[in-house]
């Protein structure tokens, strides 16, 4: 614990004489290579504190659990069979593939995208979160 503390004490001290001298001094290249000389042991010595951890474990948020994942993983699947069936279309505009192939993919997607309107039907409202009414019953 003495450790620490004179780390932590150091650590302010040098941060105030930093303060001062980039404060106190009038050329600027005096102030750049003082400054910077005490720089690197306020790196160092926070470092050796932890202060960047316990910085990001401020700012880190730990978010509330998702509702209704499983209805979640079928709506962006659909969204990506949306975008692809748009690149078909661009494809099929362009005349970059024989038009047969891309229509059979096109109704392909279609049929895909069906069903998965057909499971996000079946899963909406099923939650796998157990909400607090439940867990007093």
């Amino acid at each position: 614990m003495p450790s620490k503390l004179l780390n932590v004490l150091f650590l302010i001290v040098t941060v105030f004489l930093d303060g001062a001298i980039l404060f106190s001094l009038s050329t600027p290249w005096m102030r750049l290579a003082l400054g910077l000389l005490l720089l690197v042991p306020i790196v160092l010595i926070s470092s050796h504190l932890g202060l960047a951890e316990w910085f990001a474990s401020l700012v880190a948020t730990k978010g509330r659990p998702r509702r209704f994942p499983v209805l979640r993983t079928k709506v962006v699947a659909l969204l990506e069979e949306i975008k692809r069936l748009n690149w078909l279309v661009v494809d099929l505009d362009r005349g970059i593939r024989s038009s047969e192939t891309v229509t059979s993919d096109i109704k392909m997607c279609e049929q895909r995208m069906e069903v998965l309107l057909g499971e996000i039907r079946r899963t909406a409202g099923q939650s796998t979160v157990e909400s607090p009414a439940e867990g007093e019953k």
